[in-house]
């Protein structure tokens, strides 16, 4: 995972052809991503990353759209955009969430029922079951 801190640019995909533009002023982050992965998670995103929308047309990793989310929350959207791009190896270092943002977390799930389904396993695993790492659940298959 690439993080060019001077533009607070996160390349949650190298190759990304849209970035993520999230936050307001100073807190604001930028998360390079790819909108493929985006359109199967949400269908809110299916159809902003349509045909029928700006941010649809002409998408390219040569030259990425620029999407502003100025009130999403960075964290959330942040190990969301990690689990729908199948960066588990980004995911097993993180910390694990504490009371407070798993409880934000299912309130945030709840506002956003579309991605219930990308979501679902891996809040059962890194959750409700914070000691369970994918390496162990791994282990215990082979």
């Amino acid at each position: 995972m690439a993080q060019n801190s001077e533009h607070g640019l996160l390349e949650i995909a190298p190759d990304g052809d849209v970035i993520l533009l999230v936050g307001q002023g100073a807190a604001q982050k930028n998360l390079r991503v790819h909108s493929v992965a985006l359109k199967m998670a949400s269908k809110v995103f299916a159809a902003m990353f349509g045909p029928r929308f700006a941010e649809g047309q002409s998408l390219s990793s040569a030259n990425p759209k620029m999407v502003p989310l100025p009130e999403d929350d960075l964290e959330a959207l942040t190990i969301l955009c990690h689990i729908i791009h199948l960066r588990n190896d980004v995911l097993n270092n993180m910390e694990r969430p504490g009371p407070a943002l798993i409880h934000e977390s299912r309130l945030w799930l709840l506002s956003n029922p579309d991605f219930y389904n990308p979501l679902h396993y891996v809040q059962v695993l890194y959750v409700q079951q914070p000691m369970v790492t994918l390496q162990a659940i791994f282990k215990a298959i082979k």
